[in-house]
């Protein structure tokens, strides 16, 4: 388990995001294998989220989040994100059947992206709950694992 940020309760009163920046700095710059399994499908859950948003599933799979995308699957279910979980899924299902070679440059993934292998699950994906709905319910029911706050 990587250790939660330590911080102090008047820190917390007079910045109350300090609570939500610990968190994101677990989940962003955490290494998988050293955290806790709270801590692990947080981080998967917002890496998959994050690729998604910034290039889609084309993206996700090119990046190294994609190569735990049937555990992220389990880790959305967790969460209570199932309609992500199966967007997710049938995303995995595509990529199987693809027996394309890694992207090499950028020219190789626009001519990839615009292929829109993966444009209607974006578009599902873009139109469901945000993910930080998830993220702060987590954050709510398991504080501890990423912020300790201390009294004065």
């Amino acid at each position: 388990m990587i250790n939660p940020i330590k911080t102090k309760k008047s820190v917390v009163e007079k910045k109350p995001w300090t609570v939500w920046n610990s968190f994101i700095e677990i989940v962003c710059m955490g290494e998988l294998t050293e955290m806790s399994d709270i801590q692990r499908r947080a981080s998967l859950c917002f890496w998959y989220d994050n690729e998604i948003l910034n290039g889609g599933h084309l993206q996700y799979f090119e990046n190294n989040a994609g190569k735990n995308s049937k555990e992220t699957v389990e880790a959305l279910k967790s969460i209570g994100a199932d309609d992500l979980a199966e967007i997710l899924l049938q995303a995995i299902e595509i990529r199987e059947k693809e027996t394309r070679n890694p992207i090499q440059d950028v020219y190789e993934y626009i001519d990839r992206a615009n292929e829109g292998l993966y444009d209607r699950l974006d578009d599902e994906y873009y139109e469901l709950d945000n993910m930080n709905d998830y993220f702060e319910k987590l954050l709510k029911e398991n504080q501890n694992e990423f912020i300790i706050i201390e009294e004065d």
